[in-house]
């Protein structure tokens, strides 16, 4: 596994944001993603502020290779879109639970295929048990990385294909 890190700094946050950029607008010429900054090279979401959130990365501030957002509930606080987006109510009783949902990884081009995502996703996993008491984590995810997913311990449910902006995505989950 390769060490993953909390962005703790403003520095760390703008380099994982930057890192966004170059993967998703200039790789991938994904430009709608988020909230684009053209003009400095980021891509930023309003979730990235919000309480509850934990950025992750591996590499260094100067050469960051790959991050992941984890974003917590408290019971009973999962927004009404989230709620709907991942067919929560597919689980009987998950108000009274932490909720948290993994998203926005992102990992350098020549990373992929590595064990970097499972670090990645495994730092999310585990940062929620010690740090925020969750036993569940959402994430959803192109149909051609289930088996990826799988392989790490998620696992897809019945719940709504979700709509990306390019494609569909599907629910999965796992529990501590």
């Amino acid at each position: 596994m390769e060490p993953v890190s909390l962005a703790r700094t403003k520095a760390e946050r703008h380099a994982v944001y930057r890192l966004r950029y170059e993967v998703y607008v200039r790789e991938l010429r994904k430009g709608f993603l988020g909230d684009v900054d053209h003009e400095h090279g980021l891509v930023h979401d309003p979730e990235d502020e919000q309480d509850g959130v934990s950025i992750l990365y591996t590499g260094s501030e100067d050469a960051m290779t790959g991050s992941a957002r984890l974003q917590v509930w408290e019971p009973g606080q999962v927004p009404e879109d989230v709620y709907q987006r991942f067919s929560l109510h597919l689980f009987p009783g998950i108000e009274a639970f932490k909720v948290a949902e993994v998203g926005r990884v992102v990992i350098t081009r020549e990373l992929r295929g590595g064990r970097l995502l499972s670090s990645l996703a495994s730092a999310a996993f585990q940062h929620g048990r010690e740090h925020h008491d969750v036993l569940i984590c959402f994430l959803y995810c192109s149909p051609g990385l289930i088996r990826t997913f799988m392989r790490l311990g998620c696992r897809p449910y019945p719940g709504y294909v979700i709509p990306n902006a390019d494609g569909i995505r599907l629910p999965m989950f796992i529990t501590a």
